[in-house]
């Protein structure tokens, strides 16, 4: 399996189921011509593309050299404060096959709102982009490194994450 895709294979010779998923939170699409997928649901996919849940994958034929090229993302980036006083913030934004309608998940000490899991509908736009900004508990005058901070997003049949590594030490 390329980099950064787990996956297991049963075969009966001429026919090959794979299960696979990402480890990082894209999404791929795999090439293998003529195979059917189906998500973690049971639901058809019109191509076999995998994601952080597992995607069933049946194709027949030899086993190819499997191939998983990238075809959705999440990029984190780090915001400095708005003004004076005010928090750093996070910014995810997702690069998907949309459009489609979703939700943001967000957890954890270094958001500002960290008593609870914060859950945002997402609407990814024709042009396949989604972005969601959280202001995090982390402030000019108290720097912090080695730190992170995560989101999901969740679509219909996959889930994509980012992480965002926290560093404004050296700001």
């Amino acid at each position: 399996m390329p980099g950064g895709v787990e996956g297991h294979l049963w075969s009966d010779g001429d026919r090959h189921l794979l299960v696979a998923w990402t480890e990082d939170g894209t999404s791929r699409r795999l090439n293998l011509p003529g195979a059917r997928a189906w998500d973690v649901c049971g639901g058809q996919l019109p191509e076999p593309v995998i994601s952080y849940l597992p995607t069933f994958v049946e194709f027949t034929g030899p086993l190819p050299e499997v191939e998983a090229e990238m075809v959705e993302r999440v990029n984190a980036q780090l915001l400095p404060p708005e003004a004076a006083g005010e928090p750093y913030r996070a910014r995810f934004a997702a690069a998907v096959r949309g459009p489609a309608e979703g939700e943001w998940w967000a957890a954890g000490p270094y958001l500002l709102d960290r008593d609870r899991p914060q859950r945002i509908p997402a609407q990814v736009a024709a042009d396949g982009r989604a972005e969601i900004i959280l202001p995090l508990n982390v402030w000019a005058n108290l720097p912090i490194r080695d730190r992170q901070v995560e989101a999901k997003l969740y679509l219909p049949g996959r889930v994509l994450s980012g992480v965002l590594e926290i560093d404004t030490a050296a700001q």
